[in-house]
């Protein structure tokens, strides 16, 4: 411990330590972050050789989704309703990936997956064949 100027005594460790605290939980974060995005990558490979082996559209795929709910709100997919659209619809994802595809279309973080965020979501075309599973 070293005095201050004012007679008060200040830790050595206090300021030191901070920045290594927030650069490992920065670190963390990216690396949930990196996790979650191979994970959608995955999924959205999926959405996509099902709208293509139905000939869908995004807009189509959406409403197909919407539908698998007879108790959707009209602000669109809340995560129970994607859930259950996900899983009649065939999907053989497990919840956290499902959660995770959820989470990030949902962009403004309402709990609600409307069209327009779905049409930002859903890549138009298969980007890599590194993610397909058979489906």
């Amino acid at each position: 411990m070293s005095k201050t100027t004012n007679g008060f005594y200040r830790s050595a460790t206090s300021t030191s330590q901070t920045p290594k605290v927030v650069n490992k939980k920065v670190d963390e974060q990216k690396k949930k972050d990196d996790r979650a995005n191979v994970i959608c990558k995955a999924a959205y490979s999926q959405i996509l050789v099902w709208m293509i082996s139905r000939n869908l559209d995004k807009k189509s795929a959406f409403r197909e989704l919407y539908l698998q709910d007879q108790y959707n709100q009209p602000r669109g997919l809340t995560l129970k309703s994607f859930v259950k659209g996900m899983t009649k619809l065939g999907f053989q994802f497990d919840e956290k990936t499902i959660i995770a595809v959820f989470n990030q279309i949902d962009e403004n973080k309402d709990g609600y997956i409307d069209l327009a965020e779905w049409m930002r979501a859903v890549p138009d075309r298969i980007v890599s064949t590194e993610y397909l599973i058979n489906f």
